[in-house]
């Protein structure tokens, strides 16, 4: 008797058991519907947000779309001219500007 018991219980453990786990969500995962966005894309369309600008010894950098960037490298396919203090100059005319509230003066005192 004891012998059947067991083997009904070892073919019943051996059956597949429901899979709850597959219906859990990934709480990590964006929510359904949301579209993913690559930061590292590298679309010629994509506006240019100037981010930063790093004055060093060994010149000026600086942070676009939250890349680095030196004066002759290209970024969407156009050469970066100058960097000054406040706003970076590209080859085809378009200038990059920092948020004008932090580059000027303070003029309340």
């Amino acid at each position: 008797m004891w012998h059947l018991i067991n083997v009904v219980v070892l073919v019943l453990l051996m059956l597949p058991a429901p899979s709850y786990a597959t219906s859990l969500r990934d709480p990590t995962m964006p929510p359904a519907g949301m579209v993913a966005v690559d930061a590292n894309r590298k679309d010629a369309d994509a506006p240019l947000v100037l981010n930063s600008i790093i004055q060093g010894p060994s010149g000026a950098n600086a942070i676009i779309n939250n890349q680095l960037y030196r004066a002759g490298e290209r970024l969407q396919g156009t050469a970066i001219r100058h960097i000054g203090a406040n706003e970076v100059v590209l080859a085809d005319g378009r200038r990059l500007r920092l948020f004008e509230k932090i580059t000027e003066p303070n003029k309340k005192r």
